[in-house]
This record gives C-alpha cells, sequence and structure tokens, in this order.
C-alpha cells in the first residue's frame, strides 16, 4: 500500500524533494518516468502536476551498478469547492431559452 505524503486542496501541483543515498554513484532517478537531476549530495525536486482525488507517484533509482530502489507514495489533491447549482431566473415566451444566474452555495 503506498504512502500518502501529502494532501493539498485544490491545487495544481505539488513540488516532491528527497534525498537519494548509496555508497556508490547514482546513475538515473526518475519520477514517473521522469528523469530528475540530483545535486552534489543526492537531494532532488520535481513538480509534479495534480489532479483532483488521489495521484500516483512512483520514483525509481538505479545506481552505476544497476541496483534499484522503488518507491511508491500516493498524493491526495482534495476538492473543497461547492457544487455550483444553476437556476433559471426568467423563461422568454415563445422560446426555448432561459437567462440563467450561477449561484454559489455555502
Amino acid at each position: 500500500m503506498p504512502d500518502v505524503i501529502a494532501k493539498q486542496k485544490n491545487a495544481t501541483a505539488y513540488t516532491l524533494r528527497g534525498q537519494i543515498i548509496d555508497q556508490s554513484d547514482i546513475a538515473t532517478v526518475t519520477v514517473n518516468g521522469q528523469r530528475v537531476r540530483l545535486d552534489k549530495q543526492g537531494h532532488f525536486s520535481y513538480d509534479i502536476p495534480l489532479k483532483i482525488g488521489k495521484n500516483p507517484v512512483q520514483i525509481i533509482a538505479k545506481d552505476v551498478f544497476n541496483n534499484r530502489a522503488r518507491q511508491s507514495i500516493t498524493l491526495i489533491n482534495k476538492d473543497t469547492q461547492p457544487p455550483q447549482i444553476v437556476l433559471p431566473t426568467a423563461k422568454q415566451e415563445n422560446a426555448t431559452a432561459y437567462t440563467l444566474r450561477q449561484c454559489h452555495l455555502r
């Protein structure tokens, strides 16, 4: 079961930060299949676009000897906006069109 590491509210992106540590040199690191760069201490940062709901993330690190580490996490982006109700304000005579006004409920 993946870890839930962040709960955002109506966010469009999340910056994932971490560090890769190994006794040998790191060959590659990917986040959701996209290669990321490491600094000299093995730190990385990657912006992940979010949709409402669960956003799975997979991090894979590979060292120069082809040893791999894999970590799966889930980011949850909660929808905190209430639904909008649109009601007709007046019916036009001899027509099927309505004039609409948006109402926001709280």
